[in-house]
């Protein structure tokens, strides 16, 4: 019987939280109502594509949030740019379609400079930095997520200020969720986005110099050796 009232408080909650995201005014306050957590709780909200965000806007968030902490997980940035590349041409060609795109289609979104820029972390990283000092902001790579998703739960949960999940949500950190393979890159392509990103990983691993940098330049120097 508990458990049945504890569902109802729950979907109340947010259908009033839903109502208030849609249909308010949107102003300062507004944004600022969607996010009240109880104690020992944090409220946030995510997209990779804040990564991206300029430093005017950048500027803007911190004046609104200057106590914000910010988390950035990084991946190998070719993969990072293949995925996405996937993910756009998914719903016409599936998952293993992608050869499908046809090789104009393709070099056109990677030389997209949006779509580049989610894969220079370096530069993403500096706009932030000047404007969040770095106890703010929590690096994290995609490689956690596999390898040992528990610690980087733990890791986040630090950061953050809050208490470390239970066993219930630790037993769901290894469940895979919208999970996709994709075709592997072909190896011109592999080679022109080495080429293209090659720098950025230098960089990348000058600064962290961890065993997931060094994998993703060693990665990047085989593909850009193997030639077009």
């Amino acid at each position: 019987m508990l458990g049945d009232f504890r569902k109802v408080i729950a979907r109340e909650y947010r259908l009033r939280w839903y109502v208030r995201c849609y249909f308010f005014l949107r102003t300062q306050r507004w944004y600022f109502s969607l996010f009240k957590p109880s104690a020992g709780q944090a409220a946030g909200e995510i997209t990779p594509r804040y990564a991206i965000l300029t430093e005017t806007e950048i500027a803007r968030v911190h004046a609104l949030m200057p106590d914000a902490k910010i988390i950035y997980l990084l991946r190998d940035p070719l993969e990072r740019l293949w995925s996405d590349l996937a993910m756009f041409h998914r719903p016409k060609y599936g998952s293993q379609g992608l050869e499908n795109a046809g090789e104009k289609s393709i070099r056109q979104f990677i030389g997209n400079s949006t779509h580049q820029a989610s894969s220079r972390y370096v530069s993403n990283l500096r706009r932030w930095e000047k404007y969040y000092p770095p106890e703010q902001i929590f690096v994290g790579f995609q490689e956690q997520i596999r390898d040992n998703p528990e610690q980087l739960l733990k890791d986040i949960c630090h950061f953050l200020g809050v208490a470390t999940p239970d066993d219930h949500v630790f037993s769901r950190a290894r469940q895979l969720i919208h999970s996709h393979e994709y075709p592997a890159m072909p190896p011109t392509l592999a080679h022109a986005l080495a080429s293209l990103f090659i720098n950025d990983i230098e960089q990348l691993h000058q600064r962290f110099n961890n065993e997931y940098t060094a994998k993703w330049l060693l990665s990047a120097r085989q593909f850009m050796g193997n030639g077009g």
